[in-house]
């Protein structure tokens, strides 16, 4: 009987918590486009350029995830410009990447939701 106490109490505790995250996360209505091409500076290798089309936070942090390779993680820190097209990361191998977003207003996002971005 105890352990099904502390059971349902350890339930209640992670959905409270779960309740009071989603509802303390601004909503993210933002717009961008991104481009993959090929790196002119190293061959076989591609590079990814990023472009915030309407957005009002002044930084935002990208993380980009290899995912044939999660230990291999990179991020950038950048200033957030409005139509101004960012080199974010050169040198990627053919790939799948997941990239996320971390605004400075508290907004994150994954740019293509849960397909991320292929490297082709």
């Amino acid at each position: 009987m105890r352990r099904y106490c502390t059971l349902l109490i350890l339930i209640v505790v992670v959905c409270v918590f779960s309740i009071n995250v989603k509802a303390t996360t601004p909503p993210c209505d933002v717009k961008y486009e991104y481009r993959v091409i090929a790196d002119k500076k190293r061959d076989g290798k591609f590079e990814l350029f990023f472009t915030f089309k309407d957005r009002s936070a002044k930084k935002a942090k990208f993380f980009l995830v290899d995912l044939m390779n999660v230990t291999n993680t990179k991020e950038m820190n950048f200033s957030v410009e409005q139509n101004v097209e960012k080199s974010l990361f050169s040198g990627l191998k053919q790939g799948h990447y997941m990239l996320h977003v971390r605004m400075g207003d508290g907004c994150s996002f994954d740019v293509n939701g849960r397909n991320g971005i292929a490297v082709k």
